[in-house]
């Protein structure tokens, strides 16, 4: 696949090739003495598309919270399952999981298919802390105080966890005898290449991670089933891979290349007793040396790979991509572009039919503005046009900008994606808000169906996973407090035993999360409604007022309560004790306990009333 996908990718970066654009600057303006003509260009629509795209399947995603959706069919699993949903969310914020998603989505886009892992992680690191002092005796106080109390420097876990990373698709080597989208569950191997600085693999071999790091040899040369790179460096002339540049060998032997992967081990081969193959990870630095050995004993028991490939064509190994499918549609609007551009050249430059027996040649090869064109003694008294002539030249590009119209157009009708979603409002005259609307909500359907297939591919596998490694490796040791608004109504500290359960995970539905500015209008209209009709009674105003406070980005609106217990009472704010008497004998108002089957009026006129009758 690597030409395929390097081709993809000079798609994508609009590329063109820097050593012919830096001869015709050589040529043309140091040798030749003059300004450069324009170069050809490579009109950018797959780039504008896949960002699109991707656009709208991190919002879908990544703007709702939490992002793992997780249930249980089991009444008493309901809280566990909500705490997982927590515990899940925080392994996202560790592993900043947008940028690897957004990622994921691209890789879709220009490769035809994404993949991600996910790693259960371990993290301690030194923290420094005051020491509290117990001495007894006058000194006590001020051995004690913040100013002169030690501090000291302890290892401790600051982190358990899922660490969830994209794998490069020039470094991933799944089984290829099965689908990728099946790899986690029917493969029988997966590996990825990583690239990693040896003092890090020294540091693991202390705390016995790694064994045999000395023995690491040199980088060996490449394979030569090795067809190739990513080219994605091309238009910046960096490097596809920073850690694969072309160094010395003295120095390759401080950095080291990784193959990671799993994969069963049959029986016969001696490492463990059972008679049944198991899975085993390995790790392999430098093509030469085993430094890493072990069982694989995950719970969930799959490879630890998600595959996402939304474009797929029945049961095959590699899928064609976004960019596959536009590519070409976006080289001939690129020649539409560049064709026009050069006749357009053709014909603003003079193009003469000259009698040199009659001008004077030089001064036509000067050029310049203003200049003035000497004739030959043999053409005084004859007419100019006979000496000198402009040749008519037309412009047959005229309809190629148009043309290349309908190639975007078709292009938009293969991705789904129109200009709406891409924020252009098309011209045309004006337009109704159902048809913009319309518009947008056709092609956020395909989105959404992409979305929808993203999900029930990898994201359901990757939620699954994940949940099931902090059920199995969550140590008492480590705990978290849940922060948010929810932990100040509810505060929680979550422990390994409030997150076991056996749980479902819904597919995402691919619709985006609603809109904040169109909740808050409506919000308001509501809020109108109620306070202006005698049903807001039996709503809560202040609790109400401070949730839209809130959502328009208003902060902190509790600080001007002149009564903070207002927002806490579930009625309406209180009434004077005459007003609710007044109420009871017109019949307006009932106490609470009439409604809920009491006898008699409370003793409390100031308790919670019900609405007006």
């Amino acid at each position: 696949f690597y030409p395929r996908w390097q081709s993809n990718e000079r798609r994508l970066q609009a590329y063109i090739t820097l050593k012919d654009y830096e001869d015709l600057l050589r040529v043309q303006k140091n040798d030749a003495g003059r300004s450069p003509t324009p170069t050809d260009i490579v009109v950018p629509y797959a780039y504008a598309t896949i960002n699109t795209a991707c656009t709208y399947l991190l919002h879908t995603f990544m703007g709702r919270e939490p992002i793992f959706q997780i249930s249980s069919n089991n009444a008493k699993m309901v809280q566990n399952a909500h705490n997982m949903e927590v515990k899940l969310q925080y392994d996202c914020y560790h592993s900043r999981f947008a940028k690897h998603f957004w990622q994921f989505c691209m890789d879709q886009m220009v490769y035809g298919f994404g993949a991600l892992r996910a790693d259960w992680q371990e993290k301690k690191a030194y923290r420094s802390q005051k020491i509290n002092n117990s001495f007894q005796g006058m000194f006590q106080q001020v051995l004690n105080s913040s100013a002169v109390a030690p501090m000291t420097r302890e290892l401790k876990t600051i982190f358990e966890g899922n660490e969830i990373t994209t794998i490069d698709p020039f470094s991933f080597f799944p089984d290829p005898r099965v689908p990728m989208t099946d790899l986690s569950r029917e493969g029988e191997f997966v590996f990825w290449r990583t690239e990693i600085a040896k003092y890090k693999l020294q540091i693991g071999q202390a705390r016995g991670e790694y064994v045999y790091v000395d023995n690491i040899g040199v980088m060996p040369g490449r394979d030569l089933n090795e067809k190739g790179e990513s080219s994605r460096d091309l238009l910046t002339g960096g490097t596809s891979d920073p850690a694969r540049i072309n160094m010395d060998r003295a120095k390759v032997s401080q950095y080291v290349q990784l193959n990671e992967g799993v994969c069963y081990i049959p029986p016969e081969m001696g490492l463990f007793a059972s008679k049944e193959p198991q899975l085993w990870f390995f790790t392999i630095a430098n093509k030469n040396q085993i430094i890493q050995a072990m069982p694989y004993e995950y719970d969930h028991g799959l490879l630890p790979v998600v595959v996402a490939e939304p474009d797929r064509i029945g049961k095959a190994f590699g899928a064609p991509s976004v960019s596959d499918f536009v590519g070409p549609l976006q080289d001939v609007a690129s020649w539409f572009v560049n064709s026009h551009v050069r006749n357009t050249q053709k014909v603003i430059h003079n193009q003469l039919v000259v009698d040199p027996a009659m001008v004077e040649m030089q001064d036509l090869k000067l050029g310049g503005d203003g200049r003035i064109i000497r004739l030959k003694q043999a053409a005084y008294g004859q007419d100019v046009r006979m000496a000198l002539n402009q040749l008519q030249v037309s412009d047959v590009t005229r309809t190629h900008m148009t043309d290349m119209q309908l190639f975007i157009r078709l292009a938009d009708m293969i991705t789904g994606v129109n200009d709406n979603l891409r924020a252009i409002q098309n011209s045309g005259g004006r337009k109704t808000a159902t048809e913009v609307r319309t518009a947008g909500e056709s092609g956020a359907s395909r989105l959404a169906a992409r979305s929808q297939l993203v999900s029930s591919m990898a994201m359901q596998d990757l939620a699954m996973m994940m949940s099931l490694n902090n059920m199995q490796f969550l140590s008492n040791e480590f705990s978290f407090h849940m922060l948010g608004d929810e932990a100040m109504r509810n505060p929680i500290t979550l422990q390994p035993d409030q997150i076991i359960g056996d749980f479902y995970y819904p597919i995402n539905d691919g619709t985006l999360p609603l809109d904040r500015v169109a909740l808050l209008d409506v919000w308001q209209q509501i809020f109108q409604a109620i306070i202006a009709s005698p049903v807001g009674q039996a709503f809560n105003i202040p609790k109400m007022f401070l949730y839209i406070a809130k959502l328009g980005g208003a902060q902190n609106v509790e600080e001007f309560l002149l009564n903070p217990e207002i927002a806490s009472v579930p009625g309406l704010m209180p009434m004077a004790e005459d007003q609710i008497s007044s109420g009871v004998q017109s019949g307006n108002l009932v106490p609470a306990s009439a409604l809920q089957g009491g006898n008699g009026v409370v003793s409390d006129p100031g308790a919670r009333m019900a609405g007006a009758m």
